[in-house]
């Protein structure tokens, strides 16, 4: 989905750990799981507000963390590591020790790293580099003097005992640092969930988003899509959030071509998956249901599908969703204008079935359409309230017509479809022709009717 693409790929990481926990989001199906990552959250943004500068520090020191975990897993085996590992171990203890130092989070176990430092580095220098010392053996350091002043014969016998004790140092302080390969794991495991959490704090701040309340259905006030509001406030032109409840069942949407209902849909299918994936959700406040699967059914499938026609592609999508449903009903469903790609008659059908079907299920389902009566009168029904009358006299171009649709939601007990296409045609200056002749037609029809 390509919201959920461009907000991940927006986020703030800083660490190679940081990218891989983002490649490998998990889609949590547990209340408590999500309110453990809502509550990470929360912790950091207090931080982030109340202690500035700190949160700064650790982010610099981010900077210089390596993903060293290859090397760390090698400590497992039977290896002696070498002095490139010896480095990376060394050069990520310091700078995580820093961070370590600097501020403590509830959701990090924070182990520490100085025993490890000490192993690495045996004068104290704190420098982010490594060899082997001479600190480590007199009878290195006294060969190491020797060499400076040995003809060529005697260099190279010094040389070889030089790397042989080199080796067996290398042993020695591979076999110590085992010691420590549970806190370098975890310290690896807590760089990544920080950088991680950081960025996501940070996000909601800069996007404005909200702490969800976990719920038994969902209601959002002020729900907005970040993507779109990005893009429209970067024209100058304002973005109008909704209200909306959803619950059990089938509520359907109707409203004319250009008053948002697709974009209703692609934003709740972002919010339910940021929620799930355990983020602050794009709205002035939400409660949300936890479910099992989202599916959104939106835009054209034949290029996704080996040329199968639009419909075709689609009805094999609605296939796979009615199939998962005979396993969890805990579903959430977002079905924009069914059907539309086939014949009107049919179509309507199609629609009547799938909203009849579902509405006897226990599964969340929001379906818009532009099909009149194809909803049981126990269904909920919804309309976008359309073109604001009073914006009729303004001058329209396909630049400002957005200002024109107020894309608030009424419920209506009715299932009646705006016929708001021909005033928006006549609004963008369409040719007359066209336009008389379908006024033309439209009375002839509602005549013969």
């Amino acid at each position: 989905m390509f919201e959920i693409d461009h907000l991940l790929n927006k986020l703030e990481i800083i660490t190679p750990l940081g990218q891989k926990r983002i490649k490998n989001l998990i889609f949590f199906t547990k209340e408590n799981q999500i309110s453990t990552e809502l509550d990470k959250i929360a912790e950091t943004i207090e931080k982030i507000q109340k202690e500035k500068e700190k949160i700064e520090k650790i982010k610099t020191n981010l900077m210089y963390i390596k993903d060293i975990s290859k090397t760390v897993e090698r400590l497992k085996g039977d290896y002696i590591l070498d002095d490139i590992e010896l480095y990376e171990i060394k050069y990520f203890s310091l700078y995580y020790e820093e961070i370590r130092k600097i501020m403590t989070f509830s959701y990090l176990k924070q182990p520490a790293l100085e025993k490890v430092i000490e192993i690495l580095d045996p004068d104290g220098n704190k420098l982010p580099t490594f060899y082997i010392y001479d600190s480590y053996s007199k009878e290195l350091a006294k060969i190491r003097k020797m060499k400076k002043t040995a003809c060529e014969q005697e260099k190279k016998e010094l040389f070889l005992k030089e790397t042989e004790i080199e080796e067996k140092i290398r042993k020695v302080l591979t076999t110590k640092l085992k010691k420590y390969m549970d806190n370098l794991e975890q310290a690896l495991k807590d760089v990544e969930e920080l950088d991680f959490v950081l960025a996501k704090a940070k996000q909601a701040i800069d996007y404005g988003f909200t702490r969800p309340e976990i719920s038994d259905y969902i209601s959002y006030q002020g729900l907005f899509n970040p993507v779109i509001k990005e893009r429209l406030e970067k024209e100058g032109k304002k973005y109008q959030p909704i209200d909306i409840k959803l619950y059990e069942g089938v509520t359907l949407i109707t409203g004319a071509n250009m008053t948002g209902k697709t974009v209703i849909l692609r934003t709740l299918a972002l919010s339910q998956y940021l929620f799930q994936y355990g983020f602050y959700v794009p709205a002035k406040s939400a409660k949300i249901k936890v479910l099992k699967k989202i599916f959104l059914i939106s835009g054209d499938y034949q290029s996704a599908l080996n040329g199968l026609s639009s419909y075709a592609a689609e009805m094999l999508k609605l296939n796979e969703i009615l199939k998962y449903l005979k396993e969890s009903e805990q579903v959430m469903i977002l079905l924009d204008e069914l059907a539309r790609n086939t014949n009107p008659h049919e179509g309507k059908l199609i629609v009547k079935a799938v909203t009849r079907i579902l509405n006897e299920l226990s599964s969340i389902s929001l379906i818009t359409t532009h099909f009149n009566n194809v909803a049981d009168k126990k269904i909920r029904k919804l309309r976008i309230r359309g073109i604001k009358k009073e914006k009729l006299t303004d001058k329209i171009s396909p630049e400002n017509i957005t200002e024109i649709i107020d894309y608030s939601l009424v419920e209506e007990k009715e299932e009646i479809v705006p016929e708001e296409a021909l005033t928006i045609a006549k609004l963008l200056n369409i040719d007359n022709k066209l336009i008389d002749t379908i006024e033309k037609l439209k009375k002839e029809e509602n005549f013969h009717e």
